[in-house]
């Protein structure tokens, strides 16, 4: 498939309902971790660049959401969700070229809490599904996600619904 990416990536919005994950039964936690979860999720393609670009843009938003409701969060490198076309595992070389990013929420008695993974997919989906620009440049991919149970629990464990009420103007 040829995709036009001259201007700008292409996004989606994917809102196909819960998430399954094979979560541990040790570290499941009612509401919060959980093997069913809902998510809100960017996916987008393009350039090197306009992927980097997004996914950093998506991050700041996520981080400028914690910021206004004063919760005490953190950047956490994540490991990558998909192997590599050679399955070799490399050094970023630079903050851009980290595979994932997680924010993670500080909870009271639960510590910190991963809310949201934000990836860059590199080649390895475009390359697997045969994707390449209309004028044959390789694509990359990436994601943004944010878990909604564990975003309102956040929220709540913090007791910032009052700011949240506030900042949504209630």
């Amino acid at each position: 498939k040829k995709v036009d990416v001259s201007e700008k990536p292409v996004k989606w919005y994917d809102r196909s309902g819960p998430t399954y994950r094979n979560e541990s039964l040790d570290s499941l936690f009612p509401g919060v971790k959980q093997r069913e979860f809902h998510r809100s999720e960017l996916v987008f393609l393009g350039t090197q660049e306009q992927v980097i670009d997004t996914r950093e843009c998506a991050l700041k938003q996520i981080e400028f959401l914690c910021q206004s409701l004063d919760l005490n969060y953190r950047l956490v490198v994540g490991g990558s969700c998909h192997r590599l076309e050679d399955h070799e595992v490399r050094e970023p070389t630079s903050l851009e070229d980290i595979p994932v990013k997680d924010v993670e929420i500080y909870c009271p008695g639960y510590g910190y809490l991963e809310v949201s993974g934000n990836a860059i997919m590199g080649s390895v989906l475009t390359s697997r599904f045969s994707i390449a620009g209309t004028n044959g440049e390789g694509l990359w991919s990436g994601c943004s996600g944010l878990g909604l149970n564990r975003m309102m629990y956040a929220i709540v464990s913090n007791d910032k619904t009052a700011k949240l009420s506030e900042l949504l103007g209630r």
